[in-house]
């Protein structure tokens, strides 16, 4: 009896050892991170006061909602949605859509941060909460550091936790014009230039604010400059740091280490002589039974850095999913259910192998895209593409279904197709589009092949670009869609069978199955002329007594004529859509027409790549803005 009361006694003791040891061992870890600069600037804070507004990149999951994620990350949804134009409505978000979430940016020990406050429910764990819950915005060592946390292992149900997150205010050394920036996880396979046309900034200037990083990393944390939410960049503000206050700080935070550094190397050796002792003396009182009683000598579990998408979605069938992906598997009921069995009032869309289906799911606004099971290859096609390409100019794939059909569930895209603003103006409420929107949506159109030609690994050809294939929202921004021809640009040409839409066939594939990226920029080409005429791609045949060969029919050969006439702008006017009533700026036009004529040449090496058309359109977009206000002005 005195022997296991003993024993009892000795095995408290230890485990208070072993406690004493791993706390000591986590202080002596943190003061050789501050050391080291990990976690402690040694300079001081640009400014030194922090400021009052920084942005954080969140993807939205499946089983958020604005209430949560205002807990989660302490915001009004007032400001959410001043940084977030495309939420137009607060209490809707869907699934894989990217937000900004607003905070302040604090200096603390010489560095900026954030601390969010979370409150741990059953099931959470340290590596679910940050690598899940917060998206890697923060690590679980600095959670831990933040919170007192002695082991990763064990958080208690109730428990009040902080989330550090890094911030950033500018630098006016580097560039004065910039005072808000987003702090951004890098993904696996994301380029700098593909973050820079996102964010729609220089990727010079990332470099620039970022230079410790010299390629870019999965789960890296970055600093990008941002937009508020007028739409523009805010200029830095504030004072930078005098040499005296940084050497002061740096001074007191070397003090700070020494301390700390010491301190815990006393306490460390005590622990591990009383460890060693201990052990040595009742190691052999220890049994099996006696370790699954005590937390502390009972072996732990490990912590996961990644949180599997099986953990967080229960319902997904995660074997069926590609690697790294982010799609969500629907269940058939559940896309019944959204289309009331797939009403004919329901549907939105007709193709030559599937039709579409708007659909309603816990409030998110969905495109349900319903494929017969013959389409396997573009099934496949589309999953796999969307699944791993994320850009703002792309339609964003949320999820699919493989029961009874085949499905692909889609955002949402209130303003139609191309096509129906073009083609289609006698559809109630669709009234023609402004110079202004038929240029924007140019851009964003060509900034979306751009990613898919130049940014993505492996890159692709969507080769079927038309005006039926871009889709326009609220603001009138355009995403391009339906990826289920898309095709590598490794693939061997002349492999497979010649797909698309006649009128948008570049002559090479049409002719000879050559692939490359050249024939989207043909395609696109073809959608510039539709977008000036408001003509279809192939006109309708003349009614005469002699044939009319197809050739002619095409807008290619209707505006090959106009480029080439020696008039020029003022043979042009005669084939702008009417419904724009004049109202556009004539060299603007102009310009357009001539990169649809490049687009559109005959031969693929005299076209741009849809890098080059981006550029000339950015151009063309802020003068037509300069032109829009001086019009409005007038009128």
């Amino acid at each position: 009896m005195e022997e296991t009361w003993t024993s009892k006694m000795m095995m408290e003791g230890l485990a208070t050892y072993y406690y004493w040891l791993k706390t000591c061992l986590l202080l002596f870890l943190l003061a050789a991170y501050n050391e080291i600069g990990l976690l402690t600037a040694e300079a001081a804070c640009i400014p030194e006061t922090g400021c009052n507004h920084s942005l954080a990149f969140y993807t939205i999951q499946r089983n958020d909602t604005i209430s949560a994620l205002s807990q989660h990350f302490q915001f009004e949804t007032e400001t959410l949605q001043s940084y977030n134009r495309n939420l137009t409505n607060i209490n809707v978000i869907l699934a894989g859509q990217n937000i900004f979430i607003p905070f302040s940016c604090s200096c603390t020990n010489g560095q900026l941060t954030h601390n969010f406050q979370y409150t741990v429910v059953p099931g959470d764990t340290l590596g679910g909460i940050v690598n899940g819950t917060y998206e890697k915005l923060s690590t679980e060592s600095a959670v831990a550091a933040a919170s007192n946390v002695a082991d990763v292992n064990f958080i208690n149900v109730g428990d009040t936790i902080n989330i550090p997150v890094k911030c950033y205010c500018g630098d006016p050394s580097v560039n004065s014009s910039y005072g808000l920036f987003t702090t951004y996880v890098v993904h696996s396979g994301d380029q700098l230039s593909a973050l820079a046309s996102n964010f729609s900034v220089d990727a010079d200037l990332i470099t620039k604010y970022n230079p410790s990083i010299s390629t870019l990393q999965a789960d890296q944390i970055i600093f990008i400059p941002a937009r508020d939410g007028t739409g523009v960049f805010p200029p830095f503000t504030g004072t930078t740091p005098t040499s005296t206050s940084a050497n002061s700080n740096k001074s007191q935070n070397t003090g700070l280490i020494v301390g700390v550094v010491v301190g815990a190397l006393v306490l460390v050796a005590a622990a591990v002589v009383g460890f060693y002792f201990g052990c040595k003396h009742i190691s052999k009182h220890i049994s099996a039974e006696e370790q699954e009683k005590d937390p502390y000598l009972a072996p732990q579990p490990m912590s996961s850095s990644r949180r599997s998408l099986g953990t967080r979605y229960p319902s997904m069938s995660v074997s069926t999913v590609l690697a790294e992906n982010r799609s969500i598997e629907f269940s058939y009921e559940e896309l019944a259910a959204a289309t009331h069995n797939f009403n004919l009032s329901h549907k939105i869309g007709q193709g030559g192998f599937a039709s579409v289906y708007f659909g309603l799911i816990n409030g998110q606004k969905l495109a349900i895209k319903k494929m017969t099971l013959k389409a396997d290859k573009e099934f496949m096609a589309e999953l796999k593409i969307l699944s791993n390409v994320h850009h703002t100019n792309l339609v964003h794939l949320i999820g699919y279904c493989t029961t009874n059909s085949l499905f692909l569930v889609y955002e949402y895209v209130e303003n139609g197709t191309l096509d129906q603003h073009l083609h289609c103006t006698n559809i109630d409420g669709m009234r023609p589009l402004t110079w202004s929107q038929r240029v924007q949506i140019s851009l964003d159109a060509a900034r979306g092949l751009e990613y898919i030609h130049e940014h993505t690994k492996p890159t692709y050809v969507h080769r079927d670009i038309k005006s039926a294939n871009i889709l326009i929202d609220n603001n009138f921004h355009a995403k391009v869609a339906d990826f289920g021809l898309t095709k590598l640009t490794e693939d061997q040409p002349g492999t497979g069978g010649v797909v698309g839409t006649f009128g948008y066939m570049s002559p090479e594939y049409a002719l000879y199955n050559e692939v490359s990226s050249k024939l989207d920029v043909y395609a696109f080409g073809v959608v510039l002329f539709e977008i000036i005429s408001g003509k279809p791609a192939i006109l309708p045949a003349e009614t005469t007594t002699s044939p009319q060969p197809l050739e002619s029919r095409t807008l290619v050969h209707l505006f090959s004529q106009v480029l080439e006439d020696p008039s020029g702008p003022a043979y042009l006017h005669k084939y702008v859509d009417p419904a724009l009533n004049g109202d556009y700026p004539v060299d603007s036009m102009w310009k357009i027409a001539q990169l649809a004529g490049q687009c559109t040449k005959p031969t693929p090496g005299m076209r741009p790549t849809m890098r080059g058309a981006v550029l000339q359109l950015m151009t063309l977009a802020s003068t037509t803005q300069e032109w829009e206000v001086n019009f409005l002005g007038r009128n």
